[in-house]
């Protein structure tokens, strides 16, 4: 049974209990979310000619972040809270994830962590200045 073909391609019907086109059970594949942070993420950080577009994206996450914390901390915001609290989760579930794959925090654990310490340094500028 073939699915209905798009752009040109027959793509297989998937069978019941199998969930890729290898034919693997679903219980012995990896999760959707690492192979996503495998093929686009971990790339990135490793290749050098690609570090700028790192740190373009980097220097966007700590434009976000730092107002965040401010609005979290400094005027109490239970908004800007619950959102510091995701980027929290989202930064331990990307370490977990690096401690699961290689059984140690790694590149990807060294860029959050680098991330989050400049965020930190924006947020008290912005304070200490008067800037935000």
């Amino acid at each position: 049974m073939t699915r209905r073909p798009r752009m040109g391609r027959s793509l297989p019907a998937r069978e019941g209990g199998f969930g890729s086109r290898s034919g693997e059970p679903d219980d012995q594949r990896e999760p959707r979310g690492e192979l996503w942070v495998d093929r686009w993420i971990l790339p990135a950080l490793r290749e050098l000619t690609l570090l700028p577009l790192v740190l373009v994206v980097v220097g966007h996450v700590v434009a976000f972040t730092a107002p965040t914390l401010l609005f979290a901390i400094r005027d109490r915001n239970i908004g800007a809270q619950m959102a510091a609290l995701g980027l929290v989760g989202l930064s331990f579930g990307c370490v977990r994830f690096e401690v699961r794959r290689y059984g140690r925090p790694a590149l990807l654990s060294a860029w959050i962590g680098a991330t989050w310490l400049a965020a930190i340094a924006a947020a008290w500028a912005c304070d200490r200045y008067s800037l935000f």
